[in-house]
């Protein structure tokens, strides 16, 4: 969430919106950087993302797409649909440079010792929503997983490093700010 926050505060709305889809609907890294415009479409209270070809469909055949109805997520995709040219990627940036970015924001949340990676906000908003109350059933058709038990694994990761992981001061101050707005 801080480093959706930190990319909202540098403009970057687009990459705000896909970090935010990342976490919020559990998708795997190559799906949430790939995502265009044309892929997002509004619907009744909320948004509906086409995620094309994917690991499980590659296997299975089939469509993969997510939904939500979570109003930050819908007022951010707003702002990324408004803010990236049709043909672009949300994230706007190479793999080499968005890598770049990646580490430069860790360090400035304090959070370069940490263990994250662009894959951590599938891993953490899978534990987070199973910290949360959501049945870890749910979670996993959510997260298209079809092995339970890998899927378990990584849950239970998460949800320990997530316990152990402390808010530095920057995030705190970054959250503190994003609620005044």
């Amino acid at each position: 969430m801080a480093l959706a926050g930190l990319a909202a505060k540098e403009g970057k709305f687009g990459l705000a919106f896909a970090v935010l889809l990342a976490f919020e609907c559990y998708l795997r890294t190559g799906e949430w950087v790939r995502l265009v415009p044309e892929q997002v479409v509004f619907a009744d209270r909320g948004l509906v993302v086409d995620l094309g070809e994917t690991k499980g469909t590659a296997r299975r055949g089939g469509k993969d797409v997510v939904s939500t109805q979570d109003p930050l997520l819908c007022h951010f995709a707003r702002k990324a649909l408004s803010a990236t040219p049709p043909a672009s990627t949300f994230v706007q940036m190479s793999e080499s440079h968005f890598r770049r970015w990646f580490r430069k924001s860790l360090k400035a949340l304090e959070l370069e010792k940490s263990e994250l990676t662009p894959y951590s906000f599938r891993r953490g908003g899978c534990s987070s929503a199973v910290l949360n109350g959501t049945p870890v059933s749910t979670v996993i058709h959510g997260a298209r997983w079809t092995d339970a038990r890998t899927a378990r694994i990584y849950i239970q990761e998460g949800a320990a490093m997530l316990r152990e992981t402390k808010r530095p001061p920057a995030v705190q101050n970054l959250l503190r700010q994003a609620a005044q707005h």
